[in-house]
């Protein structure tokens, strides 16, 4: 059991570095972009932003995933691992081929007539957004054969570089240059090709390519069902703003703190995106090599959702403070919309537990069912409820969404995979977080008892880890 638990804490430790580090370069870039750019090429940006990550997110057609469960199927066998993963770089590539042609067919509709008032001529610039979005999709396999190797450190390692050197080649294009919004453009398509080459290194050096018709079929039927997963997951994140600001002008000042408020209840996700980026290695590492993987995955899984728990009980008693300091205290207003969107992307760390069954049974076309209905909830209580309740509806839906995409993943997951979960972890979670909510809008403490809160549960879930710890040792001795 330590083992387990120390890949998770090194790798979760390794990712949350990563997530740091891209917060930071996107903090370091805003004010770069503000003063070199007017509003209106800071719109192209964001626009052109936008669309690149549609692409990167169409073009390898889910197969990140698969090379996980692949890699785990044949963990006796590296020559059949090299060749399973090596067909799967193969396949991406003649999808993101594919999706490159559509583009370049396209795009000059979608960019100048779907969008003609940004201001973007689709040649050279639109073309560059697309070959850039297929240069980047050949990190989808290298990048997830790291994490099926457990090798976090050196991905986040590549990531936080790749991140540093882009930015310093946009800073040269937009600051020194004086090129804007075009010249961002330019600058990311060549951190592209650069970052091309040191992928393309770790493809042949890891991986064995094959054209295997078999593998590509088996692999599609697998990987298909994420883009329609990902496309209700982007739904989910991105409609309550839209919605909002359809209802029109006089929700569009309590927009802007909403706006505010869920950026800061996004680390939230970066805490469990974090967390779920080596809980998957482990995940289909144990079930594929561990007979006692349901009992040793369920216990780690309930001290994993109290770790979070944790995490998220933070962010909601201190959401208060984290808005005045970062706002100078101008979006004081902002906090209240924090602890049910922290909460949601609690729910969302939640759902992958179960989640990850889905995977290792080969049910992924379960996924998208999951996201939808989760993004059908959330839809739907905005349009009914933010014309009478107002934004915080907003906040509220994003909890609910993310709760039944939770509730749908424990449903469609525990009951054919069922982990041996543990009580205690799960009832201090429960009880952490409806403090918090608690103390947030109910009692209103200072901040000194938040701390002390925080600081004797914490002590109580470390405790409550090591006696457990003690148990299997004695048990194992």
């Amino acid at each position: 059991m330590i083992d387990i638990y120390k890949r998770l804490g090194k790798g979760f430790f390794y990712s949350m570095l990563a997530q740091g580090g891209s917060y930071l370069i996107a903090f370091f870039l805003a004010p770069i972009y503000a003063r070199a750019m007017a509003p209106e090429e800071y719109a192209v940006v964001s626009f052109a932003n936008s669309l690149r990550n549609v692409l990167i997110m169409l073009m390898p057609m889910g197969v990140g995933g698969a090379v996980v469960y692949w890699y785990n199927q044949y963990l006796e066998n590296q020559e059949e691992q090299r060749r399973s993963v090596g067909g799967i770089v193969v396949l991406s590539t003649i999808y993101s081929i594919f999706w490159l042609i559509i583009f370049l067919l396209t795009g000059n509709a979608v960019i100048e007539k779907g969008f003609g008032d940004i201001g973007l001529p689709f040649y050279p610039y639109g073309i560059l957004i697309g070959v850039s979005a297929f240069l980047f999709s050949f990190s989808t396999v290298p990048v997830s054969l790291f994490i099926a190797k457990e090798k976090i450190a050196l991905n986040s390692i590549l990531q936080v570089s790749f991140g540093l050197i882009q930015t310093l080649i946009i800073i040269v294009f937009v600051a020194y240059l004086k090129k804007g919004a075009k010249g961002q453009i330019v600058a990311v398509f060549l951190s592209g090709l650069l970052f091309l080459f040191v992928y393309l290194y770790f493809i042949f050096k890891d991986m064995k390519l094959t054209f295997n018709i078999k593998l590509f079929k088996d692999v599609s039927k697998f990987s298909i069902p994420f883009l329609p997963h990902s496309m209700f997951m982007w739904i989910l994140n991105l409609s309550d703003r839209m919605i909002i600001s359809y209802f029109g002008k006089r929700f569009i000042r309590d927009l802007g703190f909403y706006s505010f408020g869920y950026a800061i209840g996004m680390v939230m996700q970066g805490i469990m995106s974090a967390f779920n980026t080596i809980w998957s290695a482990v995940f289909m590492k144990e079930v594929n090599s561990n007979k006692d993987a349901k009992n040793v995955l369920g216990k780690t899984g309930s001290y994993g959702i109290l770790l979070l728990a944790f995490c998220a009980s933070g962010l909601i008693l201190f959401s208060e403070e984290a808005v005045i300091i970062l706002s100078g205290g101008r979006y004081e207003e902002s906090a209240k919309y924090v602890p049910p969107i922290v909460l949601g992307y609690f729910f969302q760390g939640v759902y992958m537990f179960p989640g990850m069954a889905l995977y290792y049974l080969k049910k992924t076309h379960l996924f998208p069912i999951i996201t939808a209905s989760g993004a059908t909830v959330n839809i739907s209580i905005n349009i009914f409820g933010i014309p009478k309740w107002g934004v915080m509806t907003a906040s509220v839906s994003t909890c609910a969404g993310f709760f039944v995409m939770s509730l749908l993943a424990f449903v469609f997951g525990h009951f054919p995979y069922p982990l041996k979960y543990r009580a205690l972890p799960l009832i201090l979670s429960l009880v952490m977080l409806i403090s918090s909510m608690l103390f947030f809008y109910v009692f209103k403490i200072g901040l000194v008892f938040k701390s002390l809160f925080l600081i004797l549960f914490g002590g109580i879930s470390v405790y409550c880890w090591i006696q457990d710890l003690k148990k299997e040792e004695k048990s194992n001795g």
